[in-house]
């Protein structure tokens, strides 16, 4: 973050325990410098959520962050890129659309237009995000807010978002957590929620569903293997005894040009 040849870590503030964000700049292999929430707007006193992410903007390196309170999602430009201190300097935030703290968030590109920002609602605190499952879109000025462009409003309860490119083609996958799946303690506050695992393909300016999976899961992980890709789904511990802790799909273009996943 701070372009010093050492890694740093950015972490994401946690809604229900109350923790802040903040970014651990590594100084040696045994030391590290914590800054606590760097990440919040002038003149506002909410905090960014759970959902975070880094971005490049305008082609250059990806250092800067992208997070969301209940104001809604920002970009936030990493001082180094201005001559300034990430260690010190203010992060300054630009809003990129509606959201809230609540919001699970990814990037990638998927068009010529730069990197864009996946939104998804994750129905933890404070409440559900209507919109469902929104990808923002780089304006030309990055500081303007972006376009909007919706992909599934039903889609809900996501904690994570994959994104990436196979064959040529950008997609992002989601999964729907699995401990709303006949669970009757989460069905009774959050319920008809389907439970998927879907991936989506970025297909002539909009994304195309594919099935994955259609019990859900909690985390995952996607990795190249033999020609396609291979999506490892973590589900919660609380749950272990009715669903298995990892579940493995591989998708193809076999499997692609058919209906779901093997």
């Amino acid at each position: 973050m701070d372009q010093d040849g050492l890694p740093d870590i950015v972490c994401s503030a946690t809604t229900r325990q109350g923790t802040l964000n903040f970014v651990a700049f590594q100084d040696d292999s045994t030391h590290w410098k914590i800054v606590d929430d760097p990440f919040r707007l002038q003149g506002f006193v909410a905090i960014i959520g759970e959902g975070i992410d880094l971005i490049s903007i305008s082609g250059g390196p990806r250092i800067n962050v992208v997070a969301a309170n209940d104001s809604g999602v920002y970009w936030f430009k990493n001082p180094k890129l201005t001559g300034g201190n990430p260690r010190t300097d203010p992060w300054l935030g630009s809003r990129v659309g509606d959201g809230n703290r609540g919001v699970s968030i990814g990037t990638g590109v998927f068009n010529r237009s730069g990197e864009s920002i996946v939104v998804a609602s994750n129905e933890e605190l404070p409440a559900p995000w209507a919109p469902g499952l929104v990808w923002y879109e780089p304006p030309l000025d990055p500081i303007q807010p972006w376009v909007s462009h919706s992909v599934d409003s039903t889609h809900r309860w996501i904690h994570q978002i994959n994104t990436g490119n196979f064959n040529g083609r950008p997609y992002f996958i989601v999964a729907e957590q699995e401990q709303a799946c006949g669970t009757p303690l989460v069905a009774a506050t959050h319920p008809g929620i389907p439970c998927r695992v879907t991936m989506f393909q970025f297909k002539e300016g909009s994304f195309i569903p594919f099935s994955i999976y259609d019990k859900g899961t909690q985390n995952q992980a996607v990795i190249h293997y033999k020609g396609g890709l291979l999506v490892v789904g973590a589900n919660h511990g609380v749950y272990g005894t009715l669903y298995p802790a990892l579940r493995a799909w591989f998708i193809d273009e076999v499997s692609l040009a058919g209906s779901s996943s093997r």
